[in-house]
């Protein structure tokens, strides 16, 4: 067993020892070659130096559980709330329910969202329904199961959001029809009469992206015309329909 041996006061340091008690570990710590001592230091403490590998603390759970109350319990060397807690994180079942409801903080209004998202769904990657900023589910992707975070701050891109190629870049405006998927609060708030919680209302729920492109769509002439002039095409400035 390794403990850590340390004196009242931390200016004089502290050593970390094999032993089998905490005798044995003071007086292997005075021989170890470590000057900390002095006649003045009477106050002299060994702890035992412990994992907190999860694993390990459900191993030592379990064998306090079973009444085995050796030096190595989490009765003796851990709280039974902390042990409990990496119990509970090693065993999170990554493939049960979830409640889909998430929680994030936007990073550029700096609110905290919290919203229905089902990750299976829709994905990682949401917009902040306050400030339409790109919220990434940084939390949903951690207890997912899917890895670790392999964000890049050169590319400000991760596995849930590629880099946008350059030639994504031009932007070209359609009429879409969409599906919306709402709450009866949403829809009163929507068909109501006050215009301005309609607006608000209708752009959030297209912010956190809860719709689905369904019915007559289409690219108006003027539309292409303007892309044509923007980006030197010569595309039929005719509309062009779709039925999705």
């Amino acid at each position: 067993m390794k403990y850590k041996v340390r004196v009242s006061e931390l200016r004089y340091g502290e050593v970390e020892v094999e032993a089998a008690s905490e005798r044995e570990a003071k007086n292997k710590a005075t021989r170890a070659g470590f000057n900390f001592f002095d006649s003045e230091i009477t106050d002299i403490t060994a702890e035992k130096v412990v994992s907190s590998d999860p694993m390990s603390v459900i191993e030592r759970l379990e064998r306090w559980a079973k009444g085995d109350t050796c030096d190595n319990c989490p009765a003796c060397d851990d709280t039974v709330f902390q042990a409990a807690e990496l119990l509970r994180k090693a065993y999170l079942d990554e493939d049960g329910p979830r409640t889909n409801i998430v929680t994030e903080i936007c990073p550029h209004c700096e609110r905290e969202v919290e919203m229905f998202w089902d990750t299976d769904t829709n994905g990682f990657k949401a917009l902040c329904p306050y400030c339409g900023e790109r919220l990434m589910l940084c939390d949903e992707c951690l207890h997912s199961g899917t890895g670790n975070c392999d964000y890049s701050n050169n590319t400000d891109s991760c596995r849930h959001n590629p880099p946008v190629p350059t030639a994504a870049s031009h932007k070209l405006w359609m009429r879409l029809g969409v599906t919306l998927n709402i709450t009866d609060d949403e829809a009163d708030a929507i068909m109501g009469e006050d215009k301005n919680a309609s607006v608000d209302t209708l752009l959030g729920v297209l912010r956190a992206r809860r719709f689905e492109p369904d019915g007559d769509s289409y690219i108006p002439g003027e539309s292409i015309e303007s892309y044509n002039h923007a980006h030197g095409t010569e595309y039929d400035d005719a509309d062009v329909d779709f039925n999705l």
